[in-house]
């Protein structure tokens, strides 16, 4: 359902370029405009979520799972608060 409306401006020379290009992959201008904004916020948005670590700091996350730390007071603590809320 399509219920909401997007206004821009855009010079000429824009415009005929991305009419130019809707037409080689037959689509109506305003299919290709939306294609192509979903095509670049779908990315964006997925890109988003990505965690960029080094080879260095895989390893190091990779030990520190492998052998996790004693669990201190601070933790214990925390973890009682958890499971209290979560009752």
């Amino acid at each position: 359902m399509t219920d909401s409306r997007i206004n821009m401006r855009i010079s000429s020379k824009k415009h005929k370029e991305i009419k130019a290009a809707a037409q080689l992959a037959e689509q109506d201008l305003t299919s290709f405009m939306i294609d192509a904004a979903m095509e670049k916020a779908e990315r964006l948005l997925a890109e988003s979520n990505v965690i960029k670590i080094t080879p260095v700091e895989a390893l190091a996350i990779e030990r520190m799972l492998k052998n996790p730390a004693a669990p201190n007071a601070n933790l214990k603590t925390l973890m009682k608060q958890i499971r209290n809320q979560t009752k």
